[in-house]
């Protein structure tokens, strides 16, 4: 008896010191991926991205250099599928049209991952559920982050008190305390902060949450599954048996492909094979382009009320199986993605080769073809890339290198522990303030 009180006394001494309790494992994780559209602008800036480096695609050498140069321009299309103010932030000057009507759809509709973001929000409210979202920073040349967006949509649709933020790196005591005190502000029993805006390099041992339904992962790890074990480093707290992660990711882009390599057992956050690069970044680019062509008036590939509709089913644990969903269920066998699972994109592709008797372009892009395959996209796209009336598209021709200037997704340099505090700079991103 004596023993268990010293026992008892000890691990009431120690508990203060302890970093964490495990408790995720006892979890049901249960993963979807999620399919956004592009916006109009994103279209427009994803095609001018392609279009200024065809030259470099379409060359048959295949040296050290030139495989730096295409592993930029994978970077950079994936931040530009996140928002396209991350790759040119003087769009938000340039390009902002006002509205009467509803300010922040005309700054959310810029992004379509962001338009996705907001609706799934909105439904995890009207559900009286409480939301992780996990985010890789992209960092522009403004020191504008991903980060940054988030924390401005969620604050003006929902107000400072219903989320906390938590920066990815802490280099100060104030900025240990600030994060510790989001930390008990949203783990606090009579909470209203649904929402937990947490930087990836925040997933550490010691972070523990409470009450969370629901993760939204806003942005993908080049190995997806590194996300996955972002999450099981910490500590979840959930009266929910399963756990929905909703992992974001616009289609027919080379964010959409590199979830598709990632399930045929490919990650593209190390060396890649000279076919897989040009298989990654052709994904998409034919009917990307088609879009620019047809100037968005054509119908999109499905509709963001019935994305939503199905959102909301799994939300509330009542999804029926239809025969064409539009989530996929993302499943695991022996820790990795099953290949069974279709995204999207794979779905429509499947049923457009099948219906036109036409290859696939994983098929056209093998044995050196990449070259004809990127000539004839621009060739037959020049036209419109000429006389479109985008800004965008003139300017990225005349500097094609203006896209990789800035963009960082491990700067150290760039800490916000406060990112309320830089909501003027959003509204004017010309203007720099002390303390970025």
């Amino acid at each position: 008896m004596e023993v268990n009180n010293d026992i008892s006394a000890l691990k009431e001494r120690l508990s203060p010191f302890v970093a964490f309790e495990c408790k995720f494992t006892t979890l049901d994780l249960q993963e979807y991926w999620v399919p956004v559209h592009l916006s109009s602008m994103q279209i427009e800036q994803y095609c001018s991205i392609l279009a200024s480096n065809s030259d470099t695609l379409s060359s048959l050498s295949k040296t050290a250099s030139l495989n730096d140069v295409i592993t930029q321009i994978q970077k950079v299309l994936f931040t530009c599928c996140d928002h396209p103010y991350l790759v040119d932030p003087t769009l938000r000057n340039s390009t902002k049209e006002p509205s009467l009507i509803d300010p922040l759809a005309a700054e959310v509709n810029v992004s379509g991952k962001l338009h996705v973001f907001d609706k799934l929000l909105l439904e995890i409210k009207r559900c009286g559920l409480r939301a992780l979202v996990l985010f890789h920073s992209s960092v522009n040349s403004e020191k504008i982050s991903t980060g940054h967006f988030l924390d401005d949509l969620v604050h003006q649709r929902f107000g400072e008190n219903s989320y906390v933020y938590i920066p990815g790196r802490v280099l100060s005591n104030s900025a240990y305390l600030n994060k510790k005190e989001a930390l008990e502000m949203f783990n606090k029993a009579d909470s209203d902060r649904f929402i937990c805006l947490c930087d990836h390099r925040a997933c550490l041992s010691s972070l523990r949450l409470s009450r969370v339904d629901v993760v939204i992962l806003f942005n993908s790890d080049p190995n997806p599954l590194n996300d996955v074990k972002a999450l099981k480093r910490i500590t979840i707290d959930s009266h929910c048996e399963r756990l929905n992660v909703f992992r974001l990711y616009s289609v027919f882009t080379s964010e959409e492909k590199a979830l598709i390599l990632s399930k045929q057992g490919t990650t593209v956050d190390g060396y890649i094979s000279w076919s897989v690069y040009h298989q990654l970044l052709g994904w998409g680019a034919t009917y990307v382009f088609s879009k620019l062509k047809s100037c968005s008036e054509s119908e999109p590939l499905f509709r963001i009320d019935d994305l939503v509709r199905e959102l909301s089913t799994l939300l509330m644990n009542t999804r029926v199986e239809t025969e064409r969903p539009i989530v996929s269920h993302a499943r695991m066998q022996d820790g990795a993605y099953s290949g069974s699972v279709l995204l999207f994109g794979e779905t429509e592709t499947e049923t457009h080769s099948k219906e036109k008797g036409s290859c696939s372009i994983d098929e056209y892009l093998v044995d050196n073809r990449h070259s004809v395959f990127w000539s004839n996209l621009v060739k037959q796209s020049q036209p419109v890339l000429e006389n479109s009336c985008s800004r965008l598209s003139r300017r990225v021709q005349k500097s094609p290198q203006y896209w990789f200037e800035g963009i960082n997704a491990t700067s150290p340099s760039f800490v916000r522990s406060k990112p309320r505090s830089k909501r003027k700079l959003l509204k004017n991103v010309g203007r720099k303030r002390a303390g970025m």
